[in-house]
C-alpha cells in the first residue's frame, strides 16, 4: 500500500468520525437555538447536522426548513423539504414538511407540526437574535434596503460598525443577503475583504454557507487562496461544505501545500456524497 493511502486511511479513520461528531453536535445546539427562538442560529447548526451520514440528517433538513420558515424565507423552506423528500424519501419527516408548507405567512410563531423536544435546564426567556427591538430594526432595514438601498446600505454599514450584540450585527449581514443591490454587493464584498473587521468578516463567511449562497463560492476560494490567516481558511471551508460544495474543496485540496489545511480539506470531503468528492477521495487509492 503506497504513502497516499496509508495517510488517507488514517485521515478517514481519525476525522470521519470527528466531522460526524460535529453534526450531531450541531444537531444539539440547533434544537436549543430552537427552544431559544434563535432562528439563523438554527439554520447554521442544522446545516451542519445535515451532513449525509449523519443519523439525524433527516430531521436536521426538516429543523432547518422550519427555522427558515419562521424568517419569512418560505420559498428557502420548501427547498429543503424538496432536499428532504429526495435524499431521504422514506423519512418519516417527509410528512411533518408537508404540514409545514400548507402553512400560510407566519404572523407569528407558529406551533411546529413535530413538537420541539425540552432541554433540561433551559429557560423560556427569549434572548440575542430575537429581541423585539432588534426584530423591529431588521424589518425596518429590509424596508429601507428595498425602497432606498443606497440610505439603507449606509445604515446597514453604521449598525455593523457601532458598538451592538454579535447578534444585530449577524442579523444586518443576515438581510443585506437578501437585498442583493449593487449598494448591498459592495458592502458585502466589503465585508468579505475584512475591511470591517475579522471578526464581521468571519461572520460572513459563517452566513454565506448556512444560507448555502453557492453564487458566492468563487469568492469564497478566491478569498481562501488569498487569505493567510488559519483562522480565514477554515472558515471558508466550513461555509463550502455546509453549502454542499465538494468541487470547490476539490480544487482547493490539488492546490494545498499545508499539510494541516490539507487533512482539514480532506476531513470534509470524506464524509461528502457528491460525486466530486468521491471521485477525488477514490483517485487517492491509486
Amino acid at each position: 500500500m503506497n504513502k497516499i493511502a496509508i495517510l488517507l486511511f488514517a485521515i478517514l479513520s481519525s476525522f470521519s468520525s470527528a466531522a460526524l461528531a460535529q453534526a450531531d453536535t450541531g444537531y444539539d445546539k440547533g434544537m436549543k437555538a430552537l427552544r431559544e427562538h434563535q432562528w439563523l442560529n438554527a439554520v447554521e447548526m442544522f446545516g451542519l447536522a445535515s451532513s449525509k451520514g449523519s443519523p439525524r440528517a433527516d430531521g436536521a433538513l426538516y429543523w432547518r426548513a422550519y427555522a427558515l420558515w419562521m424568517l419569512g424565507r418560505q420559498s428557502d423552506a420548501n427547498a429543503e423539504c424538496q432536499a428532504l423528500a429526495a435524499e431521504y424519501p422514506k423519512s418519516t419527516w417527509n410528512s411533518d414538511c408537508e404540514s409545514l408548507s400548507m402553512l400560510s405567512s407566519p404572523s407569528g410563531p407558529p406551533t411546529p407540526p413535530r413538537k420541539i423536544p425540552k432541554i433540561h435546564g433551559l429557560g423560556h426567556a427569549v434572548h440575542g437574535e430575537n429581541t423585539p427591538d432588534e426584530t423591529a430594526q431588521m424589518l425596518a432595514l429590509g424596508s429601507q434596503l428595498r425602497s432606498s438601498p443606497a440610505d439603507g446600505v449606509a445604515h446597514a454599514k453604521g449598525l455593523l460598525m457601532g458598538h451592538g450584540e454579535v447578534s444585530l450585527k449577524r442579523h444586518v449581514i443576515f438581510v443585506l443577503f437578501q437585498h442583493p443591490s449593487p449598494e448591498a454587493q459592495q458592502l458585502i464584498a466589503s465585508l468579505f475583504r475584512g475591511t470591517l473587521g475579522s471578526e464581521l468578516q468571519l461572520e460572513t463567511i459563517h452566513m454565506v454557507g448556512s444560507l448555502q449562497r453557492r453564487q458566492y463560492s468563487p469568492t469564497l476560494v478566491g478569498l481562501y487562496r488569498e487569505s493567510a490567516d488559519s483562522e480565514v481558511k477554515r472558515a471558508v471551508i466550513s461555509a463550502l461544505f455546509v453549502s454542499h460544495d465538494a468541487a470547490s474543496l476539490v480544487s482547493l485540496v490539488k492546490s494545498e501545500r499545508d499539510p494541516d489545511m490539507e487533512r482539514a480539506i480532506v476531513s470534509y470531503l470524506a464524509v461528502m456524497p457528491n460525486k466530486p468528492a468521491v471521485e477525488y477521495m477514490g483517485s487517492l487509492l491509486k
